[in-house]
């Protein structure tokens, strides 16, 4: 992603990013929020910060799903998560 100190003023920082978006669809650009859906371990340190840019983008309209399940940020964490994360980004597809 490149030198934290100066990402922040570009559309690599996920705030500037999901601002934009909201603005454009404020500005009645033919733009769509996507759905976000987080998810962290209990014992992972982004837990915080799951909770403050979730609220941060549900404030500019993101419809926003957590999730702070039991574990680390560990790949075993992430292997039960999945069934989860793949329902989430599959709900609305219809199978033929």
């Amino acid at each position: 992603m490149g030198d934290l100190d100066t990402i922040m003023d570009t559309d690599r920082n996920l705030r500037n990013l999901a601002r934009e978006t909201a603005e454009r669809k404020a500005a009645g650009q033919n733009v769509i929020l996507p759905e976000i859906y987080m998810c962290a371990g209990n014992e992972d340190t982004l837990v915080p910060g799951i909770g403050t840019f979730a609220g941060f983008l549900r404030d500019l309209g993101f419809e926003v799903s957590t999730c702070v399940g039991e574990g680390a940020h560990t790949w075993e964490f992430c292997d039960r998560m999945l069934p989860a994360v793949l329902e989430f980004l599959l709900k609305d597809v219809e199978w033929k």
